[in-house]
């Protein structure tokens, strides 16, 4: 019998550490800076933008390399698509991310 309850007490201790381990990859991921970046061209403005989430509206169009790893990259990529270099504005913004 005793034996019944420290496997039983065991179990729960393994519970609460496993939920205790999801929890704390849970805030670590969300504080992560993004490890993707894309350059999007806001077709009804003409503006060419950087964001770190994958345009979702219709109106924003993936320009340049499908993604890039670094806001770095992406900016260096900004200065070469053709789009963005010839008469389009360019700036980096969280406004179109989502």
């Amino acid at each position: 019998m005793i034996g019944d309850k420290a496997e039983e007490n065991m179990k729960k201790i393994f519970i609460a550490s496993y939920v205790a381990v999801l929890a704390m990859t849970a805030a670590s991921a969300a504080t992560r800076p993004p490890t993707e970046y894309f350059i999007v061209l806001d077709t009804k403005t003409k503006t060419c933008t950087i964001v770190h989430k994958k345009p979702k509206s219709k109106a924003l169009k993936i320009v340049g390399d499908p993604t890039y790893r670094t806001q770095a990259e992406a900016e260096n990529g900004m200065k070469i698509v053709k789009v963005c270099v010839t008469h389009y504005s360019c700036a980096y913004s969280d406004r179109f991310a989502g």
